[in-house]
């Protein structure tokens, strides 16, 4: 749905003389490399929502600036314009929705799964983590002081050692 919007995007924008072609198109209203729209069918994806929402933003500020002249085609551009941005909108809206829609992307789960799988993740690493802290800071404050406490050697009985 997306890739046709932006073509016919581009081709309204062609037909009226805004733009000359793909690429500038690409570059100059949405703000991405000359073969964008080509990549995007190759692999068969729809643009993104910051690529729609760029061209939206873009369309709704030449149509505010085309309004405020008193000739009246530029009127009729600014509508035409307008028509566009509101073709964007819905477009962003609807992957908007299907983001929504999908539970594992949105964090969903369930409380029993929280306290009684993460949280005891989350504890065991933080434990971890101290305890490894704790091992260094001491080796290092036995070594300042010339102790023997992180020393693997064995101390014989009778023995100075240190």
């Amino acid at each position: 749905m997306s890739i046709r919007l932006l073509k016919h995007l581009r081709d309204e924008l062609i037909h009226t003389g805004v733009v000359q072609n793909t690429p500038e198109f690409c570059r100059s209203w949405l703000g991405r490399s000359e073969g964008y729209i080509r990549v995007l069918r190759y692999n068969r994806i729809e643009p993104s929502v910051e690529t729609l929402a760029i061209c939206s933003n873009k369309l709704g500020h030449y149509a505010a600036r085309l309004n405020g002249s008193d000739v009246e085609q530029h009127k009729q551009w600014a509508a035409r314009l307008i028509d566009l941005k509101t073709l964007c909108d819905q477009a962003i809206a609807q992957q908007a929705e299907a983001v929504r829609r999908e539970p594992e992307r949105m964090g969903a789960i369930n409380i029993y799964d929280y306290m009684n799988v993460i949280v005891p993740r989350i504890s065991k690493w933080v434990l971890q983590l101290q305890k490894s802290a704790l091992r260094f800071f001491c080796g290092k404050y036995l070594q300042k002081l010339g102790g023997d406490l992180a020393s693997p050697h064995t101390a014989g009985v009778g023995v100075a050692h240190g």
